[in-house]
């Protein structure tokens, strides 16, 4: 998953060394990154206002075309609080590969109405859903 900002060559970015470490470990067969940031946008962690799912998918591009997409695709952040970075990504994804069974990886999740982490939850799987009054439906 790409940050909120545009990527510059050679800088840290904490999802690939997850990937990395994940790898280590037998989870997965390669890191692709076929995702970047094309334009900054407003940084989600303490904002008053978060970024929605259509801001990020107007500023997130697919950089590099899977040939054949017979696994599924794992996209990969360190924290997941409304899902609206991964429902954008998502989107990007799906626009390229129709046919692609993404799923995603977190090492934490949040919750986007409290001011502090209380404690460490239990793994969790489920859906990211992004429901508005205006949209229900993927662009």
């Amino acid at each position: 998953m790409p940050g909120h900002g545009v990527r510059q060559p050679n800088s840290f970015w904490k999802a690939r060394r997850i990937c990395e470490a994940l790898l280590t470990q037998g989870f997965g067969t390669d890191i692709l990154p076929i995702l970047e940031r094309r334009e900054p946008i407003r940084k989600s962690a303490g904002a008053d206002e978060r970024p929605d799912p259509p801001e990020h998918y107007n500023t997130i591009a697919v950089v590099e075309k899977l040939h054949a997409v017979t696994a599924p695709v794992v996209l990969v952040d360190d924290v997941i609080t409304r899902g609206s970075t991964l429902m954008g990504a998502y989107w990007r994804l799906l626009e390229t590969h129709p046919s692609a069974d993404v799923r995603a990886f977190t090492v934490a999740r949040t919750l986007s109405h409290v001011d502090r982490i209380e404690d460490v939850k239990d793994p969790w799987v489920g859906e990211v859903r992004w429901e508005h009054e205006r949209l229900h439906r993927t662009p």
